[in-house]
């Protein structure tokens, strides 16, 4: 059967809707002028598609598909480096055989000169898909924030607004100011990355498949220590506020979440000492040789928060005093991020969001004695504040530590070669994706946050969610369309200087 190829014209501020059937593709032409970015929709009903969009010249551009079958919704962005006519193919899948035929809406929202613009209403569309509670963006340069949106709600219940003030836990964004602690003692010499870490502790860590190869503190910070999580430590944790556990149970969607939370109840307060004796030393009564992988330490990566977890310890141990003392003295109070803690700070309730899960119901706080693996709370103002002395320190200027060492902590020090991992790059608890995007991200129960930036713009970005990432296909997908959008328009922002 021949394809059937009709061809329409979108114009800004319409909508219009069309059958297709599964051997059909559709055109559209639209208008754009040479700086403007267009921002098309597209609501699937019935009939899985994608969409490519091609330049004047006839030239692919990108293809969007988003992994939300024949009812979902497409968000299509075109941004016009030359004036003239764009196109649109609008293309069934046939991934599904019992799809023949559906149809579709599909409305050109706008073109815009201006980026702020742009985002403005990229935004507010994503924010009216609702699956996210709330959430706060910002892009930055060294001095200043550029750009900040948000949509949502840092309580449902109470309809509060999730502004840029809204406080929640950043996760694993944590483990950056970890690398800076370390190298605050590196550069007073009572550290050395290289060293044996028992060379620092009151006790002895090895791992047992690999007793006479040293495990190092370069090689916690890249997580190659050789030291296996197996998700062990989140069952040391206790709920902070049980009241919330015992309010919402019946309403989780996840029965693993529910059976989580209800194992834990009963848990004590355990210190960061006594969790990494009890999991690490062989007398320790959650030891076991499966703690360790059958690696050597510094050859392959596995990410292990009880190893980030080890490195606080020794920072703890060699700086006499503990660690979120430690942190809060030289860095959180030196860069001013007055609104950021370890824990939950109930003196600012007013401003701190909820957590949610999948239904977006309300999970509790919880509490773990690895604490230094994920365990601040900030909001967008000071995450913002500290992602832009990330980038003058990537421009050699002296913040916390010395140029050199933020180079040390943001240079490459190790990259999987091989596996399931392969490419994977490290530096000092410091990502480096590809484009040389570095920075940190984290993500846990009721909490989602991205902190980024691109050292050849000089420009970054920020993102907090209150929703446990991947616990709801839809959220995620918003989620997802969220970090893409903060990827694609960072170079909209660079200036010559």
């Amino acid at each position: 059967m021949k394809t059937q190829k009709p061809k329409f014209n979108l114009t800004e501020g319409n909508k219009t809707e069309h059958n297709i059937l599964i051997n059909s593709k559709h055109e559209y032409n639209l208008s754009l002028k040479k700086g403007q970015f267009g921002i098309i929709h597209l609501q699937q009903k019935g009939m899985d598609v994608k969409i490519v969009s091609y330049d004047p010249e006839g030239k692919e551009i990108e293809e969007f598909d988003t992994p939300n079958g024949a009812f979902g919704s497409e968000l299509i962005l075109i941004d016009a480096d030359k004036s003239g006519i764009y196109k649109l193919k609008i293309i069934p899948l046939g991934e599904n055989k019992e799809e023949k035929k559906g149809s579709y809406t599909i409305e050109f929202i706008s073109s815009s000169n201006s980026i702020t613009s742009h985002l403005d209403k990229v935004f507010k569309l994503i924010g009216k898909g609702n699956h996210i509670p709330g959430f706060f963006v910002s892009i930055v340069d060294k001095e200043k924030i550029l750009y900040s949106n948000g949509q949502g709600f840092a309580n449902i219940e109470k309809q509060t607004p999730y502004t840029i003030n809204t406080i929640q836990q950043i996760e694993s964004i944590s483990k950056t100011f970890l690398g800076l602690s370390i190298m605050l003692l590196v550069e007073e010499g009572k550290l050395d990355l290289d060293k044996d870490i028992n060379d620092y502790l009151p006790f002895r860590v090895n791992n047992p498949f690999y007793p006479k190869k040293p495990i190092t503190l370069r090689h916690l910070a890249t997580h190659t220590a050789s030291i296996n999580d197996r998700n062990q430590h989140e069952n040391f944790a206790w709920i902070e506020n049980k009241e919330v556990f015992e309010k919402n149970k019946t309403k989780y969607i996840h029965e693993e979440r529910r059976k989580y939370y209800k194992s834990i109840m009963g848990n004590k307060e355990t210190t960061m000492e006594a969790f990494l004796k009890s999991y690490l030393l062989p007398k320790g009564k959650n030891y076991s040789k499966e703690n360790f992988f059958k690696r050597k330490p510094g050859k392959e990566w596995y990410y292990s928060n009880v190893g980030a977890t080890l490195a606080a310890y020794i920072v703890q141990i060699i700086s006499k005093q503990p660690y979120n003392e430690f942190v809060e003295k030289n860095i959180i109070d030196k860069l001013k991020l007055e609104h950021t803690t370890w824990g939950y700070n109930p003196k600012k309730e007013k401003i701190n969001s909820l957590k949610y899960g999948s239904g977006k119901n309300e999970y509790p706080r919880i509490i773990s004695p690895t604490y230094p693996d994920g365990g601040i709370y900030s909001n967008t103002t000071d995450l913002s504040k500290y992602l832009m002395h990330w980038i003058k320190g990537y421009s050699d200027e002296r913040s916390i530590v010395k140029p050199s060492s933020y180079k040390e902590i943001m240079s490459i020090q190790f990259e999987q070669k091989k596996g399931d991992y392969k490419g994977l790059k490290n530096g000092l608890f410091w990502w480096i994706f590809n484009q040389n995007r570095m920075g940190h991200n984290g993500g846990n129960m009721g909490s989602n946050a991205n902190m980024f930036f691109y050292p050849e713009l000089g420009i970054g970005y920020t993102s907090l969610e209150n929703i446990t990432y991947g616990e709801d296909d839809e959220a995620e997908i918003q989620s997802i369309e969220i970090k893409k959008i903060l990827n694609r328009y960072p170079k909209y922002f660079k200036t010559d200087n």
